[in-house]
């Protein structure tokens, strides 16, 4: 196997964040990439945005594939799903035409660092190891509120997804080319959030502050970090900036203002610990060392969504209005005992813990925003209860059920096709 990282930032200008009201950086955001070649390729991009539309990651696709020579099945571009990025791709909403130059504007300087940091990576392209660990971190909750109303955003007592998945990449003399970590929350502390000057902050919030710490640890090895966000649809920090519920069928919001970028950057750096933590004690991945690329596409049925999601409350008798079917598609890359599942859509925790329940891998990741993005795809039980992931979701419910079942048999598949024989040890 060979491997190699890059990252680079993203310049940002003030015309690209003034539309949404960014006034300043607390952190700048960055383009982060990962090559890995072991008889195969594959490569990863992990984006500190909110989220990438199918046309821009489609684009940045073929680009890549142009001056990489992959195909574009072999890449993999996902967002790190912070809610305090400029978004990209509303340069299609109609807007003037000084408006749409400024929005290509931004996603040209997104492209200049993916560019930057996969010229990076495939530039240094090493004889690597791979070990897998995984571990707890409890900054994490389950968001599903029930009110007096009906269900909303909160810090609830659900199901949560506490575990941590670490890939650690060791070149030459043990040093660390790599880490990429998986986690199923939001990178929303500061989603919202308002300075005194009534402006907000641009910022790679908890994922990003955790990726920093641990690039900081590894400094002599120059690492890199990235992150793949997990099945989050229902998964938020413990703690936010900006609290938001509904009381006689008012809305109520609070704001803490500034000081919940030190909350944040505590949280932040609990996960990054974590993460080196794990890296500490990882085991080498075991089994046929030739990466396998999969991917099975399917329909599902549709659901009508509301144009603007500020019409949204909570709602025991919300009504699901059937739309056309959507198309859905789960990429799956494949290492030996790993096996990494990809998928648009924002799932809930309980659809990936079901996944990685029934693989036939000792060790699966569920990464969602991955090659586009899809909006929210609740479980059943989410529909039934009127959850705001069911109710600004594309999808009809019973989607996320179909996923899953898609989800298994291409990783049954996969682990025949490549004879996966003699692998020990736990599912993790």
């Amino acid at each position: 196997m060979r491997v190699g990282a890059g990252k680079a930032r993203i310049i940002l200008k003030e015309e690209f964040m003034e539309p949404e009201e960014f006034g300043s950086i607390h952190l700048p955001l960055h383009a982060r990439a990962l090559f890995i070649e072991s008889v195969n390729c594959v490569l990863i991009v992990s984006l500190e945005l909110t989220s990438l539309p199918d046309a821009e990651a489609n684009e940045m696709k073929r680009e890549i594939a142009g001056y990489t020579g992959l195909g574009e099945e072999q890449i993999w571009i996902c967002t790190t799903h912070t809610f305090s990025a400029p978004h990209l791709g509303i340069v299609r909403d109609g807007k003037k035409e000084d408006r749409v130059s400024v929005e290509y504007g931004y996603l040209e300087a997104v492209k200049t660092a993916v560019s930057e940091a996969v010229r990076m990576a495939a530039g240094s392209l090493e004889d690597a190891g791979l070990q897998i660990g995984t571990g707890y971190c409890d900054i994490n909750t389950g968001r599903d509120v029930e009110l007096p109303d009906g269900w909303w955003i909160g810090k609830g007592d659900g199901l949560t997804d506490h575990e941590v998945t670490v890939l650690r990449f060791l070149g030459r003399h043990g040093r660390t080319i790599a880490i990429l970590y998986h986690y199923a929350v939001q990178s929303s502390v500061l989603d919202g959030m308002r300075l005194s000057s009534g402006m907000k902050v641009v910022s790679p919030d908890i994922t990003g502050i955790a990726g920093n710490t641990i690039e900081k640890y590894y400094e002599e090895d120059g690492a890199y970090a990235l992150f793949l966000v997990g099945a989050a649809g229902d998964q938020a920090p413990v703690k936010k900036a900006v609290a938001e519920t509904y009381k006689n069928g008012n809305k109520v919001i609070t704001d803490a203002g500034e000081q919940a970028i030190s909350v944040c950057e505590k949280l932040g750096r609990k996960l990054g610990r974590t993460v080196i933590e794990i890296s500490q004690h990882t085991q080498c991945v075991r089994g046929n060392g030739k990466i396998s690329l999969g991917r099975i596409s399917f329909r599902v049925r549709g659901k009508k969504m509301e144009a603007n999601v500020k019409h949204l409350y909570p709602a025991r008798d919300y009504v699901y209005v059937p739309d056309q079917e959507r198309e859905v598609c789960v990429e799956a890359l494949c290492l030996g005992n790993l096996a990494v599942v990809g998928v648009k859509p924002e799932l809930n925790c309980i659809t990936a813990i079901g996944i990685k329940e029934r693989s036939p891998f000792p060790y699966t990741i569920i990464a969602t925003m991955v090659n586009g993005s899809a909006k929210y795809m609740a479980d059943k039980k989410s529909y039934e209860r009127c959850t705001y992931e069911a109710m600004n979701s594309p999808f009809y419910a019973g989607a996320a059920e179909i996923l899953a079942e898609k989800a298994t048999l291409l990783l049954e598949q996969m682990q025949a096709e490549n004879s996966f024989l003699n692998h020990t040890g736990d599912k993790k």
